[in-house]
């Protein structure tokens, strides 16, 4: 019983940063392409992350100002694979355009996004403007396990986002994490809390693992040891491509 306690403790110590490492989500929802957060404060009360039903438009690559004389073939959820979804019925590979309204209360004008791992090409705009290009947008191999965070300037209360995806390589297509929208401070402190937390995490695993293979090479009768190494090894090696994705800032 006293050996199985140190792991138990572990165990149980890895749970709770793991439940740390998750973000936080607020109840608003998108609907019909639109969200109102006329009453949030960005500065008060924390980010949003922006679920809910996009415009969806199939097979169109449509730049901000050129939606007009274009219907959406529906509202559909992000996060979400676009294959995923029975109504669609749409292949792994292809293209498509979203697009979300947010209506702000006005008060802030410097804003951030928060833009997780897409497996794809894709292509996004705030207001008219290009933040982000990534692949054949940008002219270049598609670049992974890279999220990041983006700065705007919106004079208006109003805030279109539109998300060109084009997926020509991945098994899945669409995008399958949450974006997250906030007061530039509060995205970057976000994203860098994740990334410290990551850091803890892989320290701890990387450090037990050490501990349980010195532990082997001197009571080479316990297998044990060896399994529980590597188990930390790999919990180690998973939250540096995952998460913040500290191995690509290396």
């Amino acid at each position: 019983m006293a050996k199985k306690l140190p792991l138990t403790v572990f165990f149980l110590l890895i749970l709770a940063l793991a439940g740390f490492l998750s973000t936080a989500t607020h109840a608003w929802t998108t609907e019909n392409g639109r969200m109102d957060l006329s009453e949030w404060s960005f500065s008060d009360q924390g980010n949003v992350s922006l679920n809910g039903k996009w415009e969806f438009y199939w097979d169109k690559l449509l730049a901000p100002g050129s939606f007009g004389g274009h219907e959406p073939i529906g509202f559909y959820e992000l996060p979400s694979y676009w294959i995923n979804d029975p109504q669609l019925n749409l292949p792994s590979f292809g293209y498509g355009t979203y697009r979300l309204n947010v209506r702000t209360d006005g008060t802030n004008k410097l804003y951030g996004l928060f833009t997780p791992d897409i497996y794809t090409a894709y292509a996004l705009w705030v207001n008219g403007d290009l933040i982000h290009a990534n692949g054949s947008f940008a002219d270049r191999t598609p670049g992974y396990l890279n999220p990041q965070t983006h700065s705007f300037i919106s004079e208006s209360p109003e805030i279109e986002i539109v998300l060109q995806v084009m997926n020509q390589e991945h098994v899945y297509g669409g995008v399958a994490q949450y974006i997250r929208m906030g007061t530039v401070d509060l995205i970057q402190k976000e994203h860098n809390q994740k990334a410290a937390l990551d850091l803890v995490l892989i320290t701890i695993c990387l450090f037990a693992g050490m501990y349980y293979l010195f532990l082997y090479l001197f009571k080479r009768g316990n297998k044990e040891f060896i399994w529980f190494f590597m188990l930390c090894l790999t919990v180690a090696t998973r939250n540096m491509l995952s998460n913040s994705t500290l191995a690509m800032s290396l």
